[in-house]
């Protein structure tokens, strides 16, 4: 008997150890797909040379009306875990540090890239260096910061409720307050699943098919004015107006990223393998990838396209599928492996730490 047990205490421990390592790549796995559908969306923005309003792309609108829901409602996911180690103190100051500093160090990083080397080439006067360019970075902290009072400041579960609501007015004294606004319900949905997975995850099937529905039907009606980045919140002409187009802008993202942490989690236990190792390390390095790819792939690929496109006669409106489908995904792909390879030098020699302060 003595001995049973000392065979199974380990094979109990081993499961369990299993098990958070599946959960912990398979979360990997899902944000590489997040920052993969952030480049490619950049790249069908910035590669076609001006050519047409990506706006009104129908590949762009797709990938946009979800993908940066989905990342924020991982980093939710994600959150429940910090706040379970760390009291409200560590918790605040870790994020503050966490964020704050890649904010400053990136922002100076890309600053370099984009107009120090113009200024360089062209003896052109330098821009002003702004901190806003990576807004995602200052939404994570915004919700972070307010949902770690919300739930830390007191145990009773109907005041934390409360206070998580009222939050969605907190996170706007940060800077890129619309974004934040938007996007701090996903980041709360993301919080409360993790916190009752136990009880809800068994119902994931039926989320997951329930949002890829409503997504497929929202997405017919999907217009430019849903987009955050150009009516922003309460952005219509009237109060009416603009809860028709806040409302439906957090429903068809929220329904799109159920689905994806749905249909992604499927396609990762089908294709366990090299392909799946590539995108976790790409989930790994998302911040990373996110910051470099703001200089290296928003800013320099528009000025390059606009320059060769027009020498070598292409007119990407007369072969937009093909433009959607092979040409910009196959561009995101070589740039995340361009990146990742660009991470790994800079981990090398240790200038990622200082850049990144991990």
């Amino acid at each position: 008997m003595a001995e049973t047990k000392a065979t199974a205490a380990p094979t109990a421990a081993t499961t369990t150890a299993t098990a958070t390592t599946q959960t912990n790549t398979l979360i990997d796995f899902l944000r590489g797909i997040a920052i993969f559908l952030m480049l490619w969306g950049h790249c069908i923005q910035f590669c076609s040379g001006g050519q047409f309003d990506h706006y009104d792309n129908v590949m762009f609108k797709t990938i946009y009306a979800f993908h940066m829901p989905f990342f924020m409602l991982i980093s939710g996911y994600l959150f429940y875990y910090s706040s379970c180690r760390r009291g409200l103190t560590s918790l605040v100051e870790h994020r503050a540090k966490s964020m704050l500093y890649p904010i400053l160090m990136c922002s100076i990083l890309n600053f370099l890239l984009t107009n120090g080397v113009v200024f360089l080439i062209r003896r052109k006067e330098l821009g002003e260096l702004s901190l806003g360019g990576l807004w995602f970075l200052w939404s994570v902290l915004a919700v972070s910061v307010v949902a770690a009072l919300a739930v830390k400041v007191t145990k009773r579960p109907a005041l934390q409720g409360l206070l998580l609501t009222a939050g969605i007015v907190a996170v706007a004294v940060f800077p890129c307050r619309e974004k934040n606004v938007f996007m701090y319900p996903y980041f709360v949905i993301g919080y409360l699943y993790s916190r009752n997975e136990e009880r809800l995850k068994k119902f994931l099937p039926y989320f997951g098919a329930a949002g890829l529905a409503g997504f497929i039907v929202m997405r017919f009606f999907y217009r430019k004015e849903h987009y955050i980045y150009v009516s922003g919140i309460f952005g219509g002409e009237t109060l009416t107006d603009s809860l028709k187009i806040d409302l439906f802008r957090w429903g068809i993202g929220l329904c799109g990223s159920v689905a994806a942490v749905w249909l992604f989690s499927l396609l990762y236990q089908l294709l366990k393998g090299r392909f799946c190792a590539g995108v976790e390390r790409l989930g790994k390095d998302s911040l990373a990838v996110y910051a470099l790819s703001t200089s290296l792939l928003s800013y320099w690929m528009e000025i390059i396209s606009r320059r060769v496109l027009p020498i070598l006669g292409i007119q990407w409106t007369d072969h937009i599928w093909v433009y959607n489908l092979v040409v910009t995904p196959a561009v995101a792909v070589a740039y995340s492996v361009g990146l990742l390879a660009l991470i790994q030098c800079m981990k090398k020699c240790k200038v990622y730490r200082l850049v990144f302060g991990r």
